[in-house]
């Protein structure tokens, strides 16, 4: 199988991975393997993958707090459940942290991108003189030959 759907929302148990469409869950379908991508489209992949996984930790966090916030009061689990609900809510990166991590990663990505199209345009340019060279030895071999 080459693809998959992969919820980034809100888990429902009873959800059907390939015919679920509510709106909570999120559903995104990915190539299960990034090695059957192009090599110059797995930085923008992977970039988008892990942006995808913050932003499910951040809806997560929220539906928790919200869930917290509506259990009553008297409840025995009360202060536990916003206890937990704040600690995953201060884990999770904000809103404008998730923007910075898509800005500071596609920013890397470009560079290294950049970098490894130098690296293999040096590459290129240093076989080509290799064999412009060896040419020059051959025809210098074949001159001395007739002489």
């Amino acid at each position: 199988m080459v693809g998959q759907r992969v919820m980034y929302g809100i888990g429902n148990a009873d959800a059907d991975v390939l015919e679920d469409d509510s709106d909570k869950c999120l559903w995104c379908w990915e190539t299960r393997d990034l090695k059957l991508i192009p090599k110059s489209l797995k930085g923008v992949l992977n970039v988008r993958r892990v942006c995808r996984k913050r932003i499910q930790e951040r809806i997560a966090a929220v539906s928790a707090m919200i869930s917290a916030l509506e259990t009553p009061h008297d409840h025995p689990s009360y202060k536990d459940d916003m206890g937990k609900a704040s600690g995953k809510l201060a884990k999770a990166l904000k809103e404008a942290d998730i923007r910075q991590l898509v800005q500071n990663m596609v920013q890397t990505n470009r560079t290294d991108m950049v970098e490894k199209e130098a690296k293999l345009k040096e590459k290129e340019l240093t076989k080509e003189l290799e064999r412009n060279k060896r040419e020059v030895e051959k025809e210098k071999k074949r001159m001395e030959m007739h002489n």
